[in-house]
């Protein structure tokens, strides 16, 4: 809707973030995909909504095109938010080798 290069490279993102979840979908069952960053949170729907499109028709299994996909609620920081969760976890399970002796 506006500049068609501006066009062109969400139609691109969009197919692209739906091969992902089409192929993630079928390897792992999921029920839910949440999409972060500012990008996906910037655009809305004007993403989501071609993601959610091409997903439908990609999606060759019933179970696949019942995957709901939104965005993520903590904006731009999803990705920084999620690598530190990741971080302390991982960090906290990998001390306890230290603390058995």
């Amino acid at each position: 809707r506006g500049d068609p290069a501006d066009a062109g490279a969400f139609a691109r993102a969009a197919d692209a973030i739906a091969r992902a979840v089409v192929c993630t979908a079928a390897l792992v069952d999921l029920d839910d995909v949440v999409l972060g960053g500012g990008v996906v949170n910037g655009a809305g729907d004007l993403l989501l909504d071609p993601v959610r499109d091409r997903v439908a028709e990609l999606a060759g299994l019933a179970f696949i095109r019942r995957v709901r996909i939104g965005a993520s609620k903590l904006g731009a920081d999803a990705g920084l938010l999620g690598a530190a969760a990741l971080g302390l976890v991982s960090s906290a399970t990998s001390l306890d080798r230290f603390w058995a002796a």
